[in-house]
């Protein structure tokens, strides 16, 4: 990281600002369970691509799968 600043301790001092309003941006829980949401979503659609293209209901229909008010039933 490159800091444009003075090595002085005013220079440090702004150093430190510098990064504690970088990493401010973890500090939002928002932004934080979002990032954490958009991150499991790739890591699932690394492993299951076809759920990028339909919905898991669509893919269990496709197998012959009825699901009814949430308990599974086979054709």
């Amino acid at each position: 990281m490159y800091f444009n600043v003075d090595a002085d301790k005013e220079g440090e001092d702004e150093m430190l600002r510098q990064v504690e309003d970088i990493l401010d941006v973890f500090g939002d829980v928002y932004c934080n369970k979002h990032l954490v949401y958009n991150i499991l979503e790739l890591v699932v659609v690394r492993l299951v691509p076809e759920l990028g293209e339909s919905t898991p209901s669509e893919l269990l229909s496709e197998r012959g799968v009825l699901v009814a008010e949430g308990n599974k039933k086979t054709v």
